[in-house]
């Protein structure tokens, strides 16, 4: 590729880094910040405060079927763009709230779209037309993005919403938001390569599959398969991670230590999404899916055989390390058997029907505790899960990229 072209498509990869972290840091890591003034205001259960999430989660994933096909359909330029402006009259709607009930509202509307149209659904339909044999490694950067957008974010809002007071400092933050990364994405994204910006990449965009309809999408067993997995994949990690507080206090765990498990989780997984998403350069999609895995297998075994401090901190990192890089290989493999003109469609129908799995995981482990006094049933009933989606990942059709299609040299993109 020319050393343009190539500088180009890095452009890209920044420009979907900071989209995940401007979606993941404000609006779902951040609502802990914002969630301690809507309770001192409106003095809500603890339930109805954390309603929000559930609410954006559910609203999030109704919509991404939606919102996948006109990813695929209309310039994704303009839609990262709409997101931002979304995520602004969020926040300024939230600066002005009277209740919980119109908070709660905003999460399921305004941050619910944007969460959609500056995550994982559009940052993938991205790379995927710019990227071929590094095409896992581009992805994993970007993913990387959520967990440093959690690391930058909410910290800069505390400070704001600290010394302006929370309403004033919600409007600051609406209004500098975008007025800092908006014309970075108006000025810098491209939808897709161009002859002029680079030959070899314009290859690499070119439709290898047809464009499949819904139907035909969800005609296809190879769908409901993959589905099953990475539905299965994203769940248990999220109910572990859910309940590790509680999960380290019956290991007689003191609350600031299980705290630091949190962070070694987050820290793993953003290390790991880069590394896996270059291994996966190197290999199969498929056999980076099953490394994964048996990666967090091991972490849950371990976790279920812990009784130190040590060990469970061991067991947070590996799970952190291999759970953290399911979403990119997920893309990835989208990408290569769907093509890049379907990612978005089959990303949002996808994320609808697995749904049920990550709504419902965090709940389960609790009430399982709560039936058996423990945590050691969900974790072991969660390791022969993992035994199972192993092996039906061995059934998955999942093809190569398409790096023969290309001109000689494109494999550098």
């Amino acid at each position: 590729m020319a050393a343009a072209g190539s500088k180009t498509a890095w452009v890209q990869v920044f420009l979907a880094t900071l989209a995940q972290a401007i979606c993941a840091g404000t609006v779902f890591t951040a609502y802990g910040v914002i969630a301690a003034p809507l309770k001192a205001e409106f003095n809500p259960s603890n339930m109805v405060l954390m309603l929000g999430m559930t609410v954006i989660s559910l609203c999030s994933g109704v919509l991404s079927p939606m919102l996948g096909a006109a990813v695929d359909r209309y310039p994704i330029r303009k839609l990262m763009v709409t997101g931002l402006g979304l995520l602004s009259a969020g926040l300024l709607l939230l600066s002005v709230v009277q209740n919980m009930v119109q908070a709660i509202l905003v999460y399921g509307t305004c941050m619910a779209v944007a969460s959609v149209l500056l995550g994982p659904i559009a940052t993938s339909a991205l790379l995927a037309r710019w990227f071929t044999a590094r095409r896992a490694l581009a992805m994993g950067i970007a993913s990387a993005g959520a967990a440093l957008g959690g690391f930058v974010f909410p910290p800069l809002l505390q400070y704001l919403l600290s010394d302006m007071g929370w309403r004033t400092g919600l409007q600051a933050y609406a209004i500098v938001l975008p007025l800092l990364t908006a014309p970075l994405f108006l000025l810098l994204l491209r939808d897709r390569p161009t002859a002029e910006s680079s030959p070899q990449a314009t290859a690499a965009a070119q439709p290898q599959v047809k464009t499949l309809t819904t139907k035909e999408v969800l005609a296809d067993a190879n769908f409901w398969l993959l589905a099953f997995v990475v539905g299965c994949l994203f769940a248990g990690p999220l109910a572990i991670v859910s309940n590790l507080m509680q999960l380290a206090a019956e290991k007689q765990i003191a609350a600031a230590q299980a705290a630091f498990l949190l962070s070694l989780f987050s820290v793993a997984g953003f290390i790991g999404k880069p590394l896996i998403g270059a291994i996966a350069d190197r290999i199969t999609a498929r056999v980076a899916l099953m490394l994964v895995i048996l990666g967090v297998g091991t972490g849950v075994i371990t976790l279920l055989s812990a009784h130190t401090y040590g060990v469970m901190m061991i067991a947070s990192v590996l799970i952190g390390f291999f759970a953290g890089p399911a979403s990119l290989l997920w893309s990835v493999i989208l990408a290569h058997t769907y093509g890049p003109q379907n990612i978005g469609r089959i990303m949002g129908l996808m994320n609808l029907t697995f749904l049920p799995l990550t709504l419902s995981s965090p709940p389960l482990f609790g009430y399982l505790f709560d039936t058996f006094g423990t945590y050691q049933i969900a974790l072991a009933g969660y390791a022969v899960l993992l035994l199972v989606i192993l092996g039906a990942t061995m059934l998955l059709k999942v093809k190569a990229a398409q790096v023969s299609a290309l001109p000689a040299g494109a494999a550098s993109s």
